[in-house]
């Protein structure tokens, strides 16, 4: 249980050339699962808002793609290292380019204000594999969407770059320290030693049926979860957000939860895509299925069986989808 990903919380208003309404995300985990570590475009931000100069050169990291590409990477980590990004830059060489890390999957949308000189974009799925290749044209305003909800690392290069290096789609993209979500996704975080108190809680509902479900907000609720309770009665519910999806070999496990639950694996459009029974004090992780799960709801063991809630459920909050109140802000 030492792989709990790390507390991201950005105000992004406007990448140099990403358009992205985010909230101030914190990552949220069930019983500390075993993780690492798509939105509409934004209005556009007001001029004050906008950097106003280039940014120096940020720290690099070689980047591998496939067998055959390397590239020197610089790495726009901070909100105000990505709203500037390229911006302004005059001279991009053949090997100047870009990561960012984008906080959880979405359908990426970047454009050019401010940027001068036309660029090559690959859209990266949190596994590494490379999505989607856009040009970029300089000083274009208008939005380049991914097709694909599923985007979370953008490698921005000199316009041309992946055509004449023979890098395509289905490409793997990997770091000098191993795969990209080892890399930017996943942190370590202590044990908890004891339950937490009841969190607020917000109205969730399941088709005709209604949960009052606990929301861990924080590094520390998000880590300790249900962990260490004794008494989960059939009202008992807590929602975690994911930043990015559970990938193989991650999962939800029950180390230190007394109790058996239920969880239901919720797809990024609210749908439940997978009902798993979680044992009691399995330090088993209980894996997806589904590549693209960002959404746990967990109940006491059984609890969609006994209301009749199943597979392709959608689930709302009392303010709307799920994306819509947990996501956009």
């Amino acid at each position: 249980m030492s792989d709990l990903p790390s507390l991201v919380e950005k105000h992004f208003r406007l990448r140099h050339s990403v358009r992205v309404n985010l909230r101030n995300f914190v990552i949220q985990i069930a019983v500390v699962p075993l993780l690492a570590g798509c939105n509409q475009p934004a209005a556009p931000a007001s001029e004050n808002q906008m950097p106003t100069h280039a940014q120096p050169t940020l720290p690099k990291m070689k980047i591998y793609l496939g067998s055959t590409g390397v590239l020197d990477t610089e790495l726009a980590l901070t909100p105000e290292e990505e709203e500037t990004g390229m911006m302004f830059r005059t001279n991009i060489p053949e090997s100047d380019s870009m990561l960012f890390v984008l906080p959880y999957p979405m359908a990426a949308s970047f454009w050019m204000t401010n940027c001068p000189v036309s660029l090559s974009a690959a859209y990266i799925s949190p596994d590494g594999v490379i999505e989607e290749i856009h040009h970029l044209e300089k000083n274009d305003a208008i939005p380049v969407t991914a097709t694909n909800d599923n985007i979370q690392f953008v490698l921005e290069t000199t316009d041309g770059w992946f055509a004449r290096h023979n890098i395509g789609v289905g490409t793997v993209i990997r770091t000098e320290k191993g795969a990209l979500s080892d890399t930017f996704l996943r942190k370590s975080f202590p044990v908890p030693t004891h339950g937490q108190p009841t969190l607020p809680e917000m109205k969730i509902y399941l088709g005709a049926e209604v949960l009052d479900a606990e929301l861990a907000t924080t590094a520390d609720e998000v880590a300790t979860g249900l962990m260490y309770r004794t008494n989960i009665t059939d009202e008992t519910a807590m929602l975690f957000v994911l930043p990015q999806p559970i990938l193989p070999p991650d999962g939800f496990y029950m180390t230190n939860c007394p109790i058996s639950l239920s969880a239901a694996y919720i797809g990024p459009d609210g749908v439940i895509e997978e009902i798993h029974h979680l044992e009691k004090n399995d330090p088993t992780p209980v894996v997806a299925a589904n590549k693209n799960i960002v959404y746990v709801l967990e109940v006491n063991d059984g609890w969609f069986a006994r209301h009749n809630i199943g597979l392709g459920t959608l689930v709302r909050s009392e303010t709307g989808s799920l994306n819509d109140t947990f996501r956009r802000r």
